[in-house]
């Protein structure tokens, strides 16, 4: 364990002493966020827009679509299936989500992954 240790503080000293590897390491990538930060500050929000298509009509389906409404920063646009993914193809909104039965497993797109991965509000 004492030659971990002394290793490991001969080569904190030696990163300490290199300047440069110093100012690349720690100094220069704050000096990219600040800059960026500055230029890109007054952009607007980042916010998502889904096209939602109900085939299915069901309660379940209405609360699923609610919830992704409640959600801050995304627009739910209900669209057909044909619509949804050509607006999806088209850039014009991020994701797609068809629901067709409760078990097709359509509305377990990308965009639902990310939201149960990362939590909503």
């Amino acid at each position: 364990m004492r030659a971990l240790r002394a290793l490991t503080i001969a080569n904190v000293r030696s990163f300490v002493r290199d300047r440069a590897a110093l100012f690349w390491t720690l100094a220069f990538p704050l000096i990219f966020i600040f800059l960026f930060g500055f230029i890109f500050e007054g952009s607007g929000g980042a916010g998502l827009d889904v096209a939602w298509a109900d085939e299915d009509a069901t309660p379940a389906s209405a609360q699923l679509r609610a919830g992704f409404a409640a959600i801050e920063g995304v627009d739910v646009t209900d669209q057909d299936r044909a619509a949804g993914i050509a607006s999806m193809q088209d850039g014009k909104v991020f994701d797609y989500i068809g629901r067709k039965t409760p078990t097709s497993g359509q509305e377990l797109s990308y965009l639902t992954y990310v939201f149960k991965v990362f939590g909503t509000k």
